[in-house]
């Protein structure tokens, strides 16, 4: 048995306010290390591309900063296309 089974095993065996407790430490982990894996990326210059293409957007008119009022959180709405149907991953 690998210890990946052993682990699938043993979260089975758990009842289910164990399993939710469990749940709710690995979703804990897993976001710190997307957190960490997201940091990594950004030193490295990964999502340079990015930036520099919502600058552009910017720069060109095509966003536009929207408050919304009861919290005062902004909203930006940039471009019509996502960036992975621009080519990028």
């Amino acid at each position: 048995m690998t210890r990946v089974q052993a682990i699938e095993a043993a979260v089975e065996q758990l009842a289910p306010e164990e399993r939710a407790q469990f749940r709710a430490w690995f979703e804990s982990f897993v976001a710190a290390d997307w957190d960490q894996q997201f940091k990594q990326d950004i030193e490295a210059g990964a999502l340079d591309w990015l930036a520099e293409e919502a600058m552009a957007d910017l720069a060109a008119g095509r966003c536009s900063d929207r408050w919304n009022t009861p919290t005062l959180n902004p909203t930006v709405d940039c471009g019509s296309a996502s960036p992975r149907s621009r080519g990028h991953r």
